[in-house]
């Protein structure tokens, strides 16, 4: 079986680091001639998610002025933001990097353990499939806490199954290679006041690919490969469009296959009301199947696709200190 985990910012935030992009605001001072940051203080709202922010500033520009003022304060915010990643990349300290491999070995092999009878056995069908389990992730973060926590030890044994570890793909860079920031498609963008060539390079997807590392084609090959997808700790946002619209076509073209979305929050153990049960999980599946292009696909994937939360995962606070800077 090939299971393919993405791993979203709720990795980071569950291990202590400061890393929504509110936290990122708070370190913002004396910045009064930045376009966006004024943008930032006088709209907030608009900034809950600073890369559609970014997408809404430039739609409310009608005219061709103040587009150099605007890219040169997108770079300001850029370079601004990378010395805060390096920030939070550096309060990591591993106290006991063997504990926190070992730890987090266990935990992704527990992943499944709160799905419903229905979910689990599906999987479980899945999982006696070839020699063993391949394991890839797909990480959304620029820190290295993932890499930390797979660390040197890619096969292993438990519970009678074979687990190899292959791929860690950095979708959107790292502290020290890259990190991107951006939208993920021209819809979300004003093409027309800013150009080709500045829009161009405001998508993540074609980001990713000019750089060069092949990130983008190898994670279409790994989700295409994939018998298994598990998404942790992202809110599938509508910058990352263009991974949910892979997902999704991957599930339609085999009803074999499965999505199981972990949800911060969902209460799995509610027993008591079953509507609120069904509603609940209904509008997380909707929230992901709302990129389907038709109803028809919509209706094809919809059973495919699994709920749960493990809030008891992921968290090892007890092999990393978080150090102050």
């Amino acid at each position: 079986m090939n299971l393919t985990f993405f791993i979203g910012n709720g990795f980071d935030i569950r291990n202590g680091l400061p890393t929504r992009y509110s936290d990122f605001y708070k370190e913002i001072n004396n910045k009064s001639g930045n376009m966006i940051y004024k943008d930032i203080e006088s709209n907030k709202e608009n900034w809950s998610d600073f890369e559609l922010g970014l997408g809404k500033l430039t739609i409310s520009k009608k005219v061709n002025t103040d587009i150099e003022e605007f890219i040169e304060s997108y770079n300001e915010v850029l370079d601004d933001l990378d010395k805060y990643i390096k920030k939070c990349e550096d309060m990591i300290s591993v106290v006991d990097a063997v504990k926190l491999n070992n730890s987090f070995l266990n935990d992704i092999t527990k992943v499944f353990q709160n799905l419903k009878p229905t979910g689990k056995n599906r999987i479980q069908i899945l999982m006696g499939l070839g020699a063993g389990i391949n394991i890839n992730f797909i990480d959304f973060n620029y820190t290295s806490l993932l890499d930390k926590c797979i660390g040197n030890k890619h096969n292993f044994r438990k519970d009678d199954k074979n687990y190899y570890l292959k791929t860690n793909v950095d979708i959107h860079g790292t502290v020290d290679s890259y990190p991107i920031v951006g939208v993920d498609n021209r819809n979300q963008i004003n093409e027309s006041w800013l150009g080709y060539h500045a829009v161009e390079n405001m998508l993540k997807p074609e980001i990713i690919k000019k750089i060069g590392y092949g990130a983008y084609d190898k994670t279409k090959e790994i989700i295409e490969k994939s018998d298994v997808i598990y998404i942790f700790g992202s809110s599938l946002g509508d910058t990352d469009r263009t991974w949910w619209i892979q997902i999704l076509n991957w599930l339609h073209a085999s009803s074999e296959r499965v999505l199981v979305i972990d949800q911060y929050g969902f209460n799995e153990e509610e027993k008591i009301n079953a509507v609120r049960y069904i509603s609940e999980k209904e509008k997380i599946k909707d929230n992901f199947v709302k990129y389907a292009s038709t109803e028809r696909d919509i209706n094809r994937v919809y059973n495919q696709i699994f709920i749960t939360n493990n809030d008891k995962l992921f968290d090892f606070s007890e092999y990393i200190t978080k150090k102050n800077k």
